[in-house]
């Protein structure tokens, strides 16, 4: 089937019929055949274009009894949509021009998927667009695309992120593995839920939106997902926030690929699952200015100038914990020069970070930002 069928054509124009239910909807072919949503013709063939052009256009026409339309006009490929609305009847016709072009182009890409690939090339594509906010039909393409793929955006889901870490020397193998996974992930999670959007994203990630709706518990869930990757395959799993609509994926999605970079340093200390929300404290690190950073952390900075086992100190507590006990062993010191420490951060700067939440994070922020400059 090609996009030049009078079948793809009459598909398209009952799609926009759908949506514009008010309009009168015709189709040009190169050769300037029309087809129209009705058998009744509501335009004279003055009005009707013997071919189609690159250019879209709104612009007011009258029919052959003097009633006025916005005539909004699309370009598809060989072919020249046009709709024709009432002046009367209550419309954003911006809005309307954009929604049909939104529909055009996911008739386009849908009838060419169809025929080229599988459905998984357009659940690979619906992720593209649920995880980018640099799209101006993101809403009504995305809606329109996973509707057809039978997902309702309105349920809540789970993001889990799945990173593969490549080693030059085993790079044709990972790659395998990847694949591999993608694969046995994929028909897992939609095993478990009709609802569960999994695909590879970008060359090493596999992200999957989890539909949870009490099914599974996060740890069984993860399981699952350990399952179904080979055996000695390197990866971490990072765990992102729960999305309520299509607006909120784009919107998380660039903290959980920030997480992503901060978790990958601890791999090799042998964790492979985080929570997005470990990072936050680096999140907040790298993404505030740093003339702000200076002006609210003016203490820490006097006291780190003057106090040289200062951020040595908190390193060793941010990395075990706050427990004090592992912390000393970290930088070989007494548990009691640990004490004595902490003791002098509580009575230097009245914070207290094995006690209390508050104190705790503001010394971890400070931590994170501090090292990176």
């Amino acid at each position: 089937m090609t996009l030049d069928t009078d079948a793809v054509i009459e598909n398209l124009i009952h799609d926009l019929k759908n949506a514009f239910p008010y309009a009168h909807i015709g189709a040009v072919s190169p050769g300037g055949k029309i087809i129209w949503d009705s058998d009744a013709a509501p335009f004279s063939q003055s009005n009707k274009e013997a071919f189609p052009n690159k250019y879209k256009s709104i612009t007011t026409v009258a029919d052959e009894n003097g009633s006025a339309f916005y005539k909004i006009s699309l370009p598809l490929r060989s072919l020249r949509i046009n709709i024709y609305i009432p002046v009367n009847i209550p419309c954003d016709v911006l809005t309307a021009g954009k929604m049909a072009e939104s529909i055009i182009g996911y008739s386009n890409a849908v009838s060419m998927e169809n025929e080229l690939y599988s459905r998984q090339r357009n659940v690979n594509m619906l992720l593209e667009r649920i995880l980018h906010a640099d799209r101006n039909d993101t809403d009504v393409y995305t809606s329109l695309l996973a509707a057809d793929l039978g997902f309702d955006m309105s349920v809540k889901r789970v993001m889990y992120v799945i990173r593969f870490l490549d080693t030059d020397a085993e790079q044709t193998k990972n790659k395998q593995m990847f694949s591999l996974s993608v694969n046995n992930i994929q028909a897992a999670v939609s095993s478990i839920s009709s609802q569960d959007i999994a695909g590879s994203f970008r060359e090493n990630e596999i992200v999957i939106c989890h539909a949870n709706a009490g099914q599974k518990s996060e740890r069984d869930f993860i399981n699952i997902l350990k399952d179904n990757i080979p055996s000695g395959a390197n990866y971490f799993i990072d765990i992102g926030p729960e999305c309520d609509s299509i607006s909120d994926y784009p919107g998380y999605f660039p903290f959980v690929s920030e997480s992503l970079e901060f978790a990958e340093r601890y791999v090799k200390e042998g964790r492979n699952v985080f929570l997005a929300t470990d990072f936050l404290a680096e999140h907040i690190a790298n993404n505030v200015p740093k003339q702000k950073l200076e002006h609210f952390f003016k203490r820490e900075l006097d006291y780190a100038a003057k106090t040289p086992w200062f951020c040595e100190t908190l390193g060793a507590l941010t990395e075990n914990n706050m427990e004090m006990n592992a912390a000393a062993s970290s930088i070989f010191i007494h548990r009691n020069t640990m004490v004595f420490r902490v003791n002098q951060i509580r009575k230097k700067l009245g914070l207290d970070p094995i006690n209390k939440d508050s104190d705790r994070f503001r010394l971890i922020v400070f931590y994170r930002w501090h090292e990176n400059t």
